[in-house]
């Protein structure tokens, strides 16, 4: 699924990657407030360093929340991605402002009535966050 929309996700770095990487062939077009998925269909989602493009919070969290009403009751989203922290600052300088505070994925993931049951580094520039 691909829910890029060149309207709301207006960063220099999206709009680099989408020209040098079109979608992949029959890749579903979604919009972040509406995925179209039916409730409680799902067993796993997998959103992998891509939801820091969502760059309004409480588009964050409806997109969130759309995706933990699709899921079965005992489904599990795991988020991959960059945070704004030391490690990614040393990397990509003030470009690591682009990535947002593990806090601020936190308040999104309770906002949006998600549980968050692990959080792992397996860099250290880049967490799993594990939620139900």
């Amino acid at each position: 699924m691909d829910f890029y929309n060149s309207a709301k996700h207006t960063e220099i770095s999206i709009e680099r990657a989408r020209k040098a990487y079109p979608p992949y062939p029959n890749t579903m077009l979604i919009e972040t407030t509406n995925i179209g998925l039916s409730a409680k269909t799902i067993d796993c989602v997998f959103v992998i360093l891509a939801a820091h493009e969502i760059r309004d919070m409480q588009e964050q969290i409806i997109f969130f929340r759309q995706m933990k009403q699709a899921l079965r009751d005992d489904g599990k989203i795991i988020v991959v991605e960059h945070n704004r922290d030391i490690y990614n600052f040393l990397v990509y300088n003030f470009g690591c402002f682009h990535f947002f505070s593990p806090r601020r994925w936190k308040e999104v993931f309770k906002n949006a009535g998600l549980a968050l049951m692990q959080v792992k580094k397996i860099t250290p520039f880049i967490n799993i966050y594990y939620l139900t």
